[in-house]
């Protein structure tokens, strides 16, 4: 497996490009603003982070991408003022199919662990584990750091156009910090590239869209 690690190497630059870009654009117009290119990366970024837990035996980070493939595709919709084209129906349909495809996946190659330590050129032993309150502690970063799309995609549903809200940015932020940690302990590079490079866009943003309020 550690032969195919450099797919999420491709993911990691996917989703630090898009709040490089996203920060250039906002700082070129003084306020926290939304490029298309930020989507367009996002989905990049999923499609090959899903491919990359999913050969890495991590069911949640797998399910994950899957939702927030689908969410970057909406917003996307949102864009391009198409949005009768999208349903909250597709998106759990298309959400319980990626549930579906990582589940079976990992049943049908025999795995039984939902979030196994990566194996890459550093990490080579594959029986090397993590105490469970680790685990605990890594997942319940990872839900807040992945919870922030869910938050996007139904504030954006509400307004009628794609935003990063406030708590976007916090949820970032906190999820971040508590992913960087769990992500360090147990030596997952790929994962823990995202949460390090996103601290400062996350930091910067909330700061022009405090500005733009006062």
């Amino acid at each position: 497996m550690s032969s195919f690690y450099f797919i999420g190497y491709l993911s990691a630059i996917a989703f630090t490009l898009r709040f490089l870009v996203q920060w250039i654009e906002s700082e070129k117009k003084g306020r926290s603003v939304v490029p298309k290119a930020f989507w367009w990366l996002s989905i990049t970024g999923n499609v090959t982070l899903f491919i990359h837990s999913l050969i890495q035996m991590q069911f949640p980070m797998s399910f994950i991408q899957g939702i927030n493939g689908v969410i970057s595709w909406r917003n996307l919709n949102l864009m391009g003022n198409r949005k009768a084209s999208f349903a909250f129906v597709a998106l759990l349909f298309l959400s319980i199919s990626a549930f579906c495809v990582s589940y079976f996946f990992l049943k049908a190659n025999g795995i039984e662990e939902w979030f196994s330590i990566p194996t890459h050129t550093f990490q080579p032993d594959p029986n090397r584990s993590a105490p469970l309150l680790l685990h605990f502690f890594g997942l319940i970063g990872v839900f807040l750091f992945n919870s922030r799309f869910i938050i996007q995609w139904w504030q954006s549903e509400k307004s009628g156009v794609s935003v990063l809200s406030p708590l976007f940015w916090w949820t970032s932020l906190i999820g971040g910090l508590f992913s960087l940690i769990y992500f360090v302990s147990i030596m997952d590079f790929v994962n823990l590239i995202g949460p390090l490079f996103g601290i400062v866009p996350y930091a910067r943003n909330l700061m022009l869209l405090r500005r733009q309020t006062a």
